[in-house]
């Protein structure tokens, strides 16, 4: 599954659309030309049953960076 992610604030959801597509990979698509991203990350459960990548697709992280946020009970 793909998604694309622009400047802001976005919280991985773990809803009816990663659960409908039923899939190893969640893709996070950063577009970070339009500034600076921020990731929230849900706890991580045991049954997770996918892995999420995340790509800097405009290659602007330097100037407009990405930050992952997970739970606090999490370690990553």
């Amino acid at each position: 599954m793909v998604i694309n992610v622009t400047a802001g604030t976005y919280v991985l959801d773990l809803g009816d659309g990663i659960n409908a597509m039923n899939t190893a990979k969640v893709y996070l698509q950063c577009q970070t030309s339009g500034g600076a991203i921020n990731i929230v990350l849900p706890k991580i459960a045991s049954n997770w049953w996918f892995t999420v990548y995340i790509n800097d697709v405009d290659d602007m992280a330097g100037t407009n960076p990405i930050t992952v946020n997970i739970n606090p009970a999490d370690k990553i």
